[in-house]
C-alpha cells in the first residue's frame, strides 16, 4: 500500500550545517561502561514534537534553556565534557573505543569518535551511546556521520532505534555501513520466543568516505525512510507496530562491528512525536 508521508518537522538545522548544541541536561549516573551481552534482547498537538525530557517550550526538566537552534526534542554536538553527558549511557565491549575527536568536525571543538578492530566471531566489538526519547508513534533522528574506514567483509551498525509493543518483546530498526551497500533493516522479537530478524533487508548507498554526510533515520513504524544531504536513498515497509515502550537510540558501532570501523559523528538531532 502506498502510504503518503507528513513532511517531517525540520530539526536542528541553521544555515551552513546542524544545528549548535543545546542545553538538555540529564541525570549521567549511568554513564560508566554499560555490559551489553551479546544474544541478549533489549527490552502535544498533532504533529508536534514531544518528549519526556522537555518541558513543552524547549527547555530541559531542569529548567535550562537550550539554544535557540536546538528545535528537537534530544540535541547533541558533542562539544560539551563529559563524553556522553546527554545520553543515558554508553557501551563499550571487546576493545572498542569511544572518544571525542577533535581532528574533523562539524561544529567545533569536538565530534563523537567511535572505533573498532578487527575480529573474529564472537568477539564483537561496540562502542556507542545510547538515549531514552520517551514513548511516541515516530520518531526521526538526524546526525553528520565522517567514514574514515569502513568493514571490508562484514558489515557494522551506525545507528539503532528500539521499542517494544505488544506481543513484540524487541523491535530494531536498523542503519549501517558494510563492504557492499549499505543496510536498512528492521528485527521483530516477539513475546513468544519467535524472531523475524532480519525481517527485511535494503541496502543504501555507502556513505562517501573521508567527508561529512547529514544522515535522517525516520520511522512511524510502519515505513522507514533514510536521507543522505536531504536526498531519499532508501524508503520502504517495516514490520507494522504501535509502540507501546520507550523509543530508544543508539549511535556508534553496534552490532556486528567484527571488521575495523572508524567513525566520527557530530550534531545529533533527534525528534518524536506522540
Amino acid at each position: 500500500m502506498q502510504r503518503t508521508w507528513r513532511a517531517p518537522l525540520l530539526v536542528g538545522l541553521v544555515s551552513g550545517g546542524f544545528a549548535g548544541g543545546c542545553s538538555l541536561l540529564i541525570d549521567t549516573s549511568d554513564l560508566a561502561g554499560r555490559a551489553d551481552p551479546d544474544g541478549a534482547t533489549a527490552d502535544a498537538p498533532a504533529d508536534a514534537p514531544a518528549s519526556d525530557t522537555s518541558n513543552g517550550d524547549g527547555g530541559a526538566v531542569d529548567g535550562s534553556t537550550p539554544d535557540a537552534s536546538c528545535e528537537a526534542s534530544f540535541c547533541d554536538d558533542f562539544d560539551e565534557l563529559p563524553l556522553g553527558g546527554r545520553w543515558t549511557s554508553k557501551t563499550i565491549t571487546n576493545g572498542g573505543q569511544l572518544s571525542l575527536g577533535t581532528a574533523s568536525t562539524i561544529s567545533a571543538p569536538n565530534a563523537l569518535h567511535a572505533f573498532v578492530e578487527d575480529g573474529g566471531a564472537p568477539a564483537v566489538r561496540k562502542a556507542f551511546v545510547e538515549r531514552d526519547l520517551g514513548k511516541g508513534s515516530r520518531v526521526r533522528c538526524d546526525f553528520a556521520a565522517f567514514v574514515t574506514e569502513a568493514p571490508k567483509d562484514d558489515f557494522s551498525d551506525l545507528f539503532v532505534i528500539t521499542t517494544s509493543a505488544q506481543n513484540v518483546t524487541t523491535y530494531k530498526l536498523l542503519y549501517g555501513i558494510a563492504a557492499g551497500p549499505g543496510t536498512f533493516r528492521d528485527d521483530v522479537f516477539y513475546s513468544d520466543g519467535g524472531c523475524d530478524c532480519p525481517r527485511l533487508a535494503s541496502g543504501p548507498p555507502l556513505l562517501p568516505r573521508g567527508q561529512w554526510v547529514r544522515v535522517s533515520v525516520e520511522t512511524d513504524f510502519k515505513t522507514g525512510r533514510v536521507t543522505y544531504d536531504g536526498v531519499v536513498v532508501s524508503e520502504q515497509p517495516t514490520a507494522p507496530i504501535t509502540p507501546t515502550g520507550t523509543i530508544t537510540v543508539q549511535l556508534g558501532i553496534l552490532s556486528y562491528g567484527r571488521d575495523r570501523t572508524d567513525v566520527l559523528y557530530d550534531d545529533v538531532a533527534c525528534t518524536i512525536w506522540k
